[in-house]
């Protein structure tokens, strides 16, 4: 194996240094996608609440007209 030089060995942190940055980009990213995910079925799972209660409340209207 050959000696490297400083400026190889610079080159290569250079490198390193670069993918670690693109690395925590694509984490970060995924870390925002995953919470607007957990955003968007909180909020589907709170309109299905509501619907299932005006559900409920019609269905008890209905049983109230018979």
């Amino acid at each position: 194996m050959s000696e490297m030089t400083l400026e190889d060995l610079a080159a290569r942190l250079d490198l390193l240094q670069q993918a670690i940055w693109s690395t925590e980009d694509r984490i970060i990213k995924n870390l925002a996608n995953t919470a607007k995910q957990r955003v968007d079925a909180d909020e589907i799972k709170s309109s299905l609440e509501m619907v299932h209660q005006k559900i409920d409340k019609l269905d008890a209207e209905v049983r109230g007209l018979r």
